[in-house]
């Protein structure tokens, strides 16, 4: 955007510019770097900034959310008037939205985090992963990318909140010459430079290495270790499925039979937690709500159950989404939680799983007598809300484990599995880390898994290979 205006200015000038009985004002700014490349040579090399202004106006019978790049205040002033539209001819009546979150009407003094501007952080991973290396074992692929997301939001009720948020994403590849085998390791940081890079290598190509003979294994139920990473996607989908409105309206795997939601039933067959917390260390987030309204599909927000407009700037706190087992809370805005007669619980931008042991995957192997060993899943997609079965494929390397050691390498399946009754047959959970998932990492990393065990995980098919 070429405006000379502040993010600040173009707050206060469009709340100005309102006539909405409600307004609130958000700007995005997206600082974006990428690298891609397969062995030494680079692939794609790019970088981007954009900057969006959403603008919500609430009338006295519903609201409207309008988003766009804006030039200048006559832009400005015809995106706040585009999103009074709505808002106007929705009439007169009652509206059911709670009173909206107040403010003292300015920012913070506290000054935001340093900006390094994308291609700055991409920079040091040129040097580190795009040369020639040893070839007898196959190349190194990857793609890196770091994105500084600043976020600005100021509403007529006098809320003035402002976020910065850096992240740096990278996923590795490695093959085989023959394109037998594939592995894949991904981390999340809010730079490389907190990153072990030499390890996300030797991850990488270590299992690719080992002379493992491949292993034709029929579809069925095996016993399974998870790897945090497989954990992490399976419960993103359950956060994401975890809204108190479809639970109590009967149409999710949280709706208790004959009415109401399943809060306070178990779920977990072990004493587990999953939670959320903007605080969290190393899993950092905005400790505020921030929702785009009607616009949030142009943001890819992650979860958008318990996100509503009318709860911008509420502050996040902790929730214990699941408590030793139990289910405990779901997502819900304030209006929603008021109908339902529930805790107003909204989304918040991290998910832990914890409460199990502190052994790592590489311990859980040693005392398996025989299983499947799962790295990650793949082209995850529900197909039935009710029990929120998913399926889906194995990626970049399924091992057999017999008498504690990886025996085989073995074929790709897909599989049929709810990660709400895997819980609830789950024998063994280990050390919880910092693990993004491999399908849904790109969208929403700041998740802490433990590898998972078990008994009867189920396959339907046998795949292709889908290597990296």
């Amino acid at each position: 955007m070429n405006s000379p205006l502040a993010p600040q200015e173009i707050v206060e000038r469009a709340l100005a510019l309102s006539r909405a009985a409600r307004c609130d004002v958000i700007v995005d700014d997206t600082d974006a770097a990428w690298l891609r490349w397969a062995g030494d040579e680079v692939t794609a090399n790019g970088a981007s900034s954009t900057r969006r202004v959403t603008v919500i106006s609430t009338g006295p019978g519903g609201g409207a959310a309008v988003s766009a790049t804006v030039d200048g205040l006559p832009e400005l002033e015809d995106l706040v008037r585009a999103s009074e539209e709505p808002a106007d001819a929705a009439g007169a009546g009652e509206s059911a939205a709670p009173e909206p979150i107040r403010g003292d009407g300015a920012f913070e003094s506290a000054g935001l985090p340093e900006a390094v501007p994308a291609r700055d952080r991409l920079s040091a991973l040129i040097p580190e992963f795009v040369r020639a290396r040893d070839r007898s074992h196959g190349a190194l692929h990857g793609f890196a990318q770091h994105r500084t997301g600043t976020a600005w939001l100021g509403t007529s009720a006098g809320v003035r909140s402002r976020h910065r948020l850096a992240t740096s994403t990278l996923d590795l590849y490695a093959r085989t010459p023959d394109g037998s085998r594939t592995a894949w390791a991904g981390a999340v940081a809010d730079g490389f430079h907190r990153m072990d890079l030499p390890a996300l290598e030797a991850a990488a190509t270590g299992r690719v290495r080992q002379p493992l003979p491949p292993r034709d294994l029929p579809p069925g139920r095996y016993e399974v270790l998870l790897s945090p990473v497989a954990v992490a996607d399976l419960m993103t989908a359950a956060y994401r499925a975890s809204g108190a409105v479809d639970a109590a309206e009967g149409r999710t795997v949280f709706a208790r039979p004959g009415g109401g939601t399943r809060i306070g039933d178990t779920l977990a067959a072990l004493p587990l937690n999953l939670r959320s917390d903007p605080r969290e260390p190393g899993l950092e987030c905005r400790p505020f709500l921030l929702s785009h309204g009607a616009a949030s599909d142009a943001f890819g927000e992650a979860v958008q159950a318990g996100t509503d407009p009318a709860d911008n700037g509420m502050r996040l706190s902790a929730t214990h989404w699941m408590r030793d087992g139990v289910l405990t809370s779901l997502l819900a805005s304030r209006a929603d939680a008021a109908r339902l007669g529930l805790p107003a619980r909204p989304a918040v931008g991290n998910l832990v799983l914890d409460g199990g042991t502190d052994r790592s995957l590489a311990d859980m192997v040693r005392t398996t007598r025989r299983a499947l060993l799962v790295s990650c899943l793949w082209y995850i997609r529900p197909t039935d809300a009710g029990t929120l079965t998913l399926t889906g494929l194995t990626r970049d390397g399924v091992h057999l484990v017999e008498d504690g050691e990886i025996t085989a390498y073995v074929n790709d399946f897909r599989f049929a599995e709810s990660p709400v009754s895997l819980l609830s047959r789950v024998t063994e959970a280990g050390r919880t880390e910092r693990a993004p998932g491999r399908e849904c990492g790109m969208h929403f990393p700041r998740t802490a898994m433990p590898p998972l065990r078990v008994p009867d995980f189920r396959f339907t098919a046998k795949a292709p290979s889908t290597g990296g």
